[in-house]
């Protein structure tokens, strides 16, 4: 009985270890993932920002051309 106990409280910080493991690979995962989501939102902006800038060039550009009254 006592080497059945024993192998038990192995196979429990076994586990424990593997489940430590399986959060610590969870977080890294969840962190990159966060990470990559800033780093698209950051482009976004900037795209969104290099839009309105072509836009407004290209309504300056019509004015040029066809004065509006």
């Amino acid at each position: 009985m006592e080497q059945l106990d024993l192998i038990k409280e192995k196979i429990k910080k076994h586990m424990v270890k593997k489940d430590k493991e399986a959060v610590k690979n969870s977080n890294f995962i969840v962190n990159k993932y966060y990470a990559r989501k800033h780093e698209l939102q950051l482009q976004i902006g900037q795209l969104q920002k290099e839009d309105n800038r072509l836009i407004a060039s290209i309504i300056n550009r019509l004015h040029a051309i066809v004065p509006i009254w």
